[in-house]
């Protein structure tokens, strides 16, 4: 059975631009650029719905692929996309709730100890190895995930610019320890506005990772469907 629709790469990349080129102008406008980007704002919320919709587009490929599954399905490959829309789902109420934020508090609090350049990088550690996990499953189950999974650069693109992310979130921790090396930043104003840039940098590059995520599991899932309706037909 043909599939002739189009990759949903434009539509959702004009979508994400649309919503961080507006959250930025209306920022600039209101004299702070990154006033939409913080917590329980329109960015924030954003990037909770493009994840709940790549975790459900991770389910429609579990029930396509559910068919093809021999014994307990957890323990089949085809877990996977079950797992990974949880994952996702999860990665949602972490982005709305700051989970991964309120760990990293609750460590010093519990340890006793005031935040330093070191321990206050546990929040980005927890990031980072969301995106590991992530990149172990596939690796894990590879041949069942590269099954649906075939728009590798949008995939793969997606980790890169996560990667990204996490390198300016780490850059942008600390007022007083951004680039120290570098003159001319010594005023508190210069790096306050520096650090406002970095936050919108940081959540720009997040919500274009997860867009590209979201590509790539609606083309899985359109693959998966697909290959299950024309199993159907020939049954």
């Amino acid at each position: 059975m043909e599939n002739n629709e189009r990759s949903p790469l434009l539509p959702v990349m004009l979508a994400v631009a649309a919503v961080v080129g507006g959250a930025v102008v209306a920022g600039l406008n209101a004299g702070n650029v990154s006033k939409h980007f913080g917590e329980n704002e329109v960015v924030t919320w954003f990037s909770g719905l493009v994840l709940v919709a790549t975790g459900w587009a991770s389910f429609r490929v579990y029930r396509a692929r559910r068919g093809s599954i021999q014994g307990p399905w957890w323990r089949s490959a085809q877990a996977i996309w079950a797992l990974m829309a949880f994952g996702f789902v999860f990665l949602a109420a972490d982005d709305l709730f700051r989970i991964h934020e309120r760990a990293d508090r609750l460590v010093h609090r519990l340890l006793g100890i005031e935040p330093t350049w070191l321990t206050s990088h546990l929040d980005d550690v927890l990031v980072a190895s969301y995106g590991v996990v992530g990149l172990a499953l596939l690796i894990a189950c590879r041949r069942e995930a590269m099954r649906c999974l075939r728009v590798r650069p949008h995939l793969l693109a997606g980790f890169a610019v996560m990667l990204a992310m996490v390198v300016v979130d780490m850059m942008n921790k600390r007022h007083d320890e951004l680039f120290p090396w570098l003159p001319g930043l010594t005023d508190v104003e210069q790096v306050t506005v520096l650090h406002k840039w970095l936050t919108v940098a940081e959540d720009s590059l997040k919500v274009i990772a997860e867009g590209l995520f979201l590509v790539a599991f609606l083309e899985a899932r359109r693959r998966a469907e697909g290959a299950a309706a024309e199993a159907s037909e020939v049954a």
